[in-house]
Parts: C-alpha cells; sequence; structure tokens
C-alpha cells in the first residue's frame, strides 16, 4: 500500500508539468483534441518504458539495497534541482508558469550559445524547442494543436520524466503500473489544465504551486536514501 501511495506522489509530481503546460495553452485558447491527447499519452507512456526498462537493468547490476538508495538519491536530485530554479528565478524576479528544469531555464536558454550540429536534427530540435517554450508545439499556429504535433509535444513533456522513471525502477516499482500511472497522469493533468487556463486570467496560482513537484520529489527521495 505504501508503495502505491509513493508512485501516486510521483505520478503528481512529475505530471504537474503537463498542467501547466495545460494551463498555458488554456490561457492562449489553444485546443487539444482527445486524438492528440491520446498521442501525448502514448508517447508519455514510451518514454517512461524506456526509462524504466534502462534503470531495471541496472537495477540487476547493483545490490538491492544499493539500488533503492541510487533511485532515492535520482529523485532527491531531480527535486533538488527543480526547488534550486525556481528560487534562483524569483530570486532574479523571473515569474515561472512551470515546476520542470527546462522550463526553469527557459530564460537562460535563449542567452546560451547554438546547440550543437547533431541537435539540429529538426525533430529533436522541435522537441527541444517545446521543452523550453511550449508555445512552439503549435507550429502552423493554427490555435489547436494536430496529431502530428502531439508527438513533439508529448516527448517534450516527458522529458522530465526519464530520470524519474529510472529512479522508480531502481525503487523496484513495477514498470507497467508506474508507466499506466503516471502517462494516464499526465493527460488527465493537461486536460484539467486546459480548463483551468480557460478560466485563470494571470499566472500567480501556478507561481505559488512552482514548489511543489520538486518539494514532493525531495520527500520521497529522502525516504528512500
Amino acid at each position: 500500500m505504501s508503495d502505491l501511495i509513493s508512485l501516486f506522489i510521483l505520478s503528481i509530481a512529475v505530471s504537474l508539468d503537463s498542467f501547466a503546460v495545460g494551463v498555458t495553452y488554456g490561457m492562449r485558447r489553444i485546443t487539444i483534441g482527445w486524438n492528440p491527447l491520446g498521442v501525448i499519452t502514448l508517447c508519455t507512456a514510451i518514454t517512461l518504458l524506456m526509462a524504466m526498462g534502462l534503470g531495471n537493468a541496472v537495477s540487476h547490476l547493483l545490490p538491492l539495497d544499493w539500488a533503492e538508495r541510487l533511485g532515492g538519491i535520482i529523485l532527491l536530485g531531480i527535486g533538488a534541482i527543480a526547488v534550486f530554479n525556481n528560487f534562483r528565478s524569483r530570486r532574479q524576479g523571473v515569474a515561472l508558469p512551470s515546476s520542470s528544469i527546462g522550463e526553469s531555464q527557459r530564460k537562460t536558454a535563449k542567452s546560451q550559445p547554438s546547440r550543437p550540429s547533431w541537435l539540429n536534427w529538426y525533430p529533436l530540435r522541435l522537441i527541444l524547442d517545446i521543452w523550453e517554450s511550449p508555445m512552439a508545439a503549435d507550429c502552423d499556429n493554427s490555435a489547436s494543436i494536430s496529431n502530428l504535433e502531439a508527438i513533439a509535444l508529448g516527448f517534450s513533456v516527458s522529458l522530465d520524466s526519464f530520470l524519474a522513471g529510472i529512479g522508480a525502477a531502481l525503487l523496484g516499482h513495477s514498470i507497467w503500473l508506474t508507466t499506466v500511472i503516471i502517462s494516464s497522469m499526465s493527460g488527465c493533468l493537461i486536460y484539467l489544465g486546459l480548463q483551468v487556463g480557460i478560466v485563470l486570467s494571470s499566472n500567480r496560482l501556478l507561481n505559488r504551486l512552482s514548489y511543489l513537484p520538486g518539494i514532493l520529489l525531495i520527500i520521497l527521495g529522502l525516504s528512500k536514501v
């Protein structure tokens, strides 16, 4: 039962970025239909399966207690980085509507040198652009996310879940159950975010919640170390 509660908290922590993306789209009146939403959920599931497969392979190379501690350290590290980046951004006077590491680096990403040439492959470049700024997903400026655009958006919002998926596998969570719960939570929170974004006139609520995912991950990590 405790493992299920831990998994549920983890799913909320790593999916709140999806909620923030949904709110952003809702406020900009960008719609996501049921089919694109399903595509986003599927892409998240694929990313988690790969991450947990890698984590499961690593866990077989380590003693059980070491694997669990490593998984806890990974979650602790992700949470600490997220909290630190939110704190630093607030010190700089930047209001962030998202919990992800990528979102918290949105401002600095624009001032960084151009990416290596191998990152200029269009599909990969688009995913990274969306990771830095979700509005980039609406490539044709149609105010609607198509199935093709949903693929890039899905892999972008699941980038932050990759390390969390590795950590979850090291902690011994079921690969299939974790994938289903987290990917479903991501899809649900995107939809909920869209509805909330429609009625929000500012991002103050999201600013208050920006520390929550990092804190949840730190608590989960500390409980396993």
